[in-house]
């Protein structure tokens, strides 16, 4: 009973978050598209990329070295001060196995934010891979602790590591893909210079089934589905 009570009061205060910031008629979409995806599979995804010729580079005019790369041995052990940053065992083993990268920002001893960065087809969940073209880096799983949000990290985190990654001109950019509830991350990767290319529907019951990406997106960025049906 008490846990429930904890849960309930977390998205509580989530939810008059998402509604100070973004306003009733986007927190009214957010709840309901969620609500539809406790009952069966709907997922609408944003694709989005960031090119050299679109970046705000004064994001990164000054570095800020609390954030950077991070290995497997840093990670495990924040994750074990910390179970909220969702980085249980199985998938740090899974990404670094991948050759992802973390790239995290680490302030007095703790991890504030992170995003992952993959070069290979990438899981999205048990039964959905992101496939995306070679000469783009997949950013995925952006992550900031409930006591720094508000700061824009996410969007700083994704403009540095641009530069990290992108910077010796062997990649095009990144690419990632926001839900489109999901306005605050939209907000803030359109703010660094992120565009949308098109959008990938996912439908199913329980699990997915069925994976169509727009014309707009499609030769970049994919979501394939592990079953018996093709995605369109």
């Amino acid at each position: 009973m008490q846990r429930a009570t904890v849960v309930l009061r977390r998205a509580h205060e989530r939810f008059r978050r998402y509604l100070m910031h973004n306003g009733v008629v986007d927190a009214a979409f957010h709840i309901a598209y969620r609500l539809a995806n406790s009952v069966v599979t709907m997922l609408v995804l944003q694709i989005l990329i960031l090119e050299q010729g679109d970046m705000d580079w004064s994001l990164v005019a000054s570095w800020d070295d609390r954030w950077r790369f991070l290995c497997l041995d840093e990670l495990v052990r924040f994750a074990e001060q910390d179970p909220s940053l969702e980085l249980d065992a199985g998938f740090l083993s899974a990404a670094f196995g991948r050759g992802d990268r973390c790239y995290g920002f680490v302030e007095n001893g703790i991890l504030a934010a992170y995003a992952w960065y993959a070069t290979r087809p990438t899981p999205v969940s048990p039964r959905l891979t992101a496939h995306f073209r070679r000469d783009y880096i997949y950013m995925y799983k952006t992550f900031t602790a409930m006591a720094f949000r508000g700061q824009r990290l996410c969007g700083a985190g994704a403009a540095q590591a641009f530069r990290a990654l992108v910077g010796d001109g062997r990649y095009q950019g990144l690419v990632s893909y926001i839900e489109v509830h999901n306005q605050p991350s939209l907000k803030s990767l359109k703010r660094i210079g992120f565009k949308t290319i098109g959008k990938v529907l996912v439908l199913g019951g329980k699990d997915p089934h069925l994976s169509y990406s727009s014309p707009g997106g499609r030769a970049l960025f994919r979501i394939a589905v592990h079953s018996s049906m093709t995605e369109g």
